[in-house]
């Protein structure tokens, strides 16, 4: 039976109601011509030519959200990651739709994230001599973060183009990291290279997310870092009076101490995967390690690849100081990317410095087939906690040993040495995957702690 005409027209009245806006909507005019001030063009000179790409006025003394690629490096196959292209980039305002925009100002970068692919710059001088700064800059505000269907534009400057671009579409789907956190949208709005960097946008005007990148198939998919990624410690710098630039973010430290565990691998792997950059330890030779057992590389100052592993790689003592280990993160068919931990051990450790006439008190593990450390700390100190902060990238290896009391290395015999601190303490066995941790009690005459059974702190954690 045919439903009635009063039935079909209810139904579509619904449909109407929960379905997404069409790709040919519009912005208002008075919002579009507001939301145009918001964007401005970044160009950069560079060994091999210029860098154009796009950008967002956040903040009203001239502070601009852009992508990490604009003004840097974020794979090496274009150089170092985490190095900048300049010290100083060119900045566009746009004023009118139709006209073309001509550069204006110089920027710096004062914060950047590799594994975001953001970086925010901020406006230090016009390029005109006797021209004065404004006493503000427009700002765009953050939307709410979008739903499946969610109309949105893109604003930027493709191809090198001076007029200002603008494309339609919807957002259509999200992406997350191995923590469980948004870290992409997908959207059919349509990107072009220079788009990088730019606002796309909701029918407010207001910033959903950042252009980024392409993904390389019949139909390409078009992905944006969500603005609710910004890091929360730029927005408080924004409001200091005095805001230094600092190194790049987003490429973590490893330490010999422990396995580093990473919960952010998905943030830098698009629909395919990504690669992932961490800081080699500068104790060589050594070998690093990657669970689960993926591909990767070890990295050069010019961004060279010294070497491919597989879940394995060594590190040799005429390996440049500053490299990098290159993991490359998959993401599978689901949207799901592992949790990976990487580790580094030392072929020869270097025992502990010791002081001529200090005291010092001796100790044994008994067995153990893996790199091990003794950390000494206070009595009611948690040293769990404390090496689970240091194996998640919470605090640097030189915030965990100014910590404790002491952290020595345990010889390939089995033996270590603390410094004799009489009273009682917390020592705690330390391995790639764990921490055994007991309380002792040291005399004021003692020499030697005795022997401590083999922990389980060699394989990984659960």
């Amino acid at each position: 039976m045919m439903p009635s005409r009063a039935t079909m027209m209810a139904g579509l009245a619904a449909w109407l109601a929960f379905a997404p806006a069409a790709r040919g909507a519009e912005i208002p005019g008075e919002i579009r011509e507001a939301c145009i001030r918001n964007v401005v063009r970044v160009e950069v000179g560079t060994s091999r030519g210029t860098i154009t790409g796009s950008g967002t006025l956040i903040g009203a003394r001239g502070f601009i959200l852009t992508n990490f690629h604009v003004v840097g490096h974020t794979s090496y196959r274009t150089g170092f990651p985490g190095s900048f292209h300049s010290d100083e980039f060119r900045i566009a305002l746009t004023r009118d739709e139709h006209e073309a925009v001509v550069d204006q100002y110089l920027a710096e970068v004062v914060r950047g994230s590799v594994e975001l692919d953001l970086a925010l710059l901020r406006i230090v001088r016009p390029l005109a001599e006797g021209e004065e700064m404004p006493e503000s800059f427009p700002v765009m505000e953050q939307a709410v973060e979008p739903s499946l269907g969610t109309a949105v534009w893109a604003l930027g400057f493709p191809d090198g183009l001076r007029t200002i671009n603008l494309t339609a579409g919807q957002v259509a789907g999200f992406e997350k990291n191995s923590a469980g956190e948004v870290s992409w949208f997908r959207t059919d709005t349509e990107f072009n290279p220079g788009n990088s960097g730019g606002a796309l946008v909701d029918a407010q005007c207001r910033l959903v997310a950042v252009p980024t990148a392409i993904s390389s198939s019949v139909e390409p998919i078009e992905f944006a870092r969500p603005a609710s990624r910004i890091p929360a410690e730029w927005l408080v710098a924004m409001d200091s009076p005095d805001v230094e630039a600092q190194p790049a973010e987003g490429i973590p430290p490893l330490t010999a101490v422990t396995e580093f565990v990473d919960r952010y691998s998905g943030d830098s792997a698009g629909a395919g995967g990504g690669v992932r950059y961490y800081a080699v330890p500068r104790d060589r030779p050594g070998v690093l390690t990657v669970s689960p057992r993926l591909s990767c590389g070890l990295i050069g100052s010019g961004g060279q690849v010294i070497r491919r592993g597989d879940g394995q790689i060594m590190v040799t003592n005429s390996d440049p100081p500053q490299t990098l280990l290159a993991v490359f993160i998959p993401r599978s068919s689901a949207g799901e990317v592992p949790e990976v931990r990487v580790g580094y051990r030392p072929m020869t450790v270097k025992p502990g410095v010791e002081v001529e006439g200090a005291a010092y008190i001796d100790g044994r593990v008994d067995g153990g087939d893996c790199s091990l450390w003794v950390a000494l700390g206070a009595e009611g100190d948690d040293l769990a906690a404390l090496r689970s902060r240091l194996a998640y990238g919470e605090i640097t290896e030189a915030e965990f040993r100014a910590a404790l009391s002491a952290l020595v290395p345990v010889k390939d015999d089995g033996t270590f040495r603390l410094p004799l601190l009489p009273g009682p303490h917390r020592l705690g066995i330390i391995g790639p995957s764990g921490i055994d941790e007991r309380a002792i009690d040291v005399a004021g005459d003692a020499t030697s702690l005795g022997d401590f059974p083999a922990p389980d702190v060699c394989g990984t954690d659960d």
